[in-house]
């Protein structure tokens, strides 16, 4: 059908385990918590390339260490517009996103945009090139939560229908939301610089079944001394998808 409604709800727990997780006063266990999502989105196939979403959002956000300075909740309206052909596919979802706090606790309030955009392109059968932005909001550890702003591209090479590999790069900011605590005395803006790269290798068992291998290396210089850190991640996933039945 060219209109139909689409509905989602989630329930989410985050906690982190690992050295020091129970004794650190301020560690990534700070951001332990139960997430509880609500989305309620209009959908419309303009034609065969073309779709458009439009959408409510709500999230409640309760933590476990520190719910006084973290509890919250998260409205935004969002709109999406998928542009796909046989070369081409361009996606950009954005929105006007309000977070509160509830419980009485004292997170500071935010509303601006949030969203992102990406393009593909297949420049040769084998060969995608990509490119992508995005501004979010995410929990912080010395401060409730930042604003994560990336800009970045990537290429996708793929080897018969099973195997594809695919590198990407991306810079951007982290700001956050409260001032932070500096070693000399006073209070400064905190402002992370992020240099993000690496890879994933994908097989195909079947169209529907598909296992992935992914690295990533991530390189933060932050205007507070001390503060600056690397990571590296490794993840492997299987995915599944479609209706398994057919």
């Amino acid at each position: 059908p060219r209109l139909f409604v689409y509905g989602e709800g989630q329930l989410q727990q985050f906690r982190y385990s690992g050295p020091g997780a129970e004794t650190a006063k301020l560690g990534p266990s700070t951001t332990d918590r139960t997430t509880q999502l609500v989305l309620g989105e209009v959908r419309y196939r303009w034609n065969e390339n073309v779709r458009l979403a439009a959408g409510y959002e709500e999230t409640r956000a309760e933590f476990v260490s520190l719910p006084q300075q973290y509890d919250n909740v998260t409205r935004t309206v969002v709109g999406t517009v998928y542009y796909d052909r046989e070369k081409l596919f361009v996606k950009v979802s954005g929105g006007y996103s309000e977070e509160k706090p509830i419980h009485g606790s004292t997170i500071l309030p935010f509303s601006g945009m949030t969203g992102s955009g990406s393009v593909s392109y297949t420049l040769l059968r084998p060969l995608d090139l990509q490119a992508f932005a995005g501004r979010n909001l995410n929990y912080g550890v010395s401060s409730p939560y930042y604003v994560s702003e990336r800009y970045g591209a990537g290429v996708v090479i793929r080897t018969g229908w099973r195997l594809s590999m695919r590198g990407f790069g991306d810079l951007g900011t982290d700001s956050y939301s409260t001032p932070v605590a500096v070693p000399e005395g006073g209070l400064v803006d905190r402002r992370d610089d992020v240099k993000d790269y690496g890879g994933s290798l994908d097989f195909l068992f079947t169209p529907r079944i598909q296992a992935r291998f992914a690295v990533t290396k991530s390189l933060y210089n932050s205007n507070v001394p001390g503060d600056d850190r690397s990571f590296f991640r490794w993840s492997v996933s299987l995915l599944v998808g479609g209706n398994l039945l057919k």
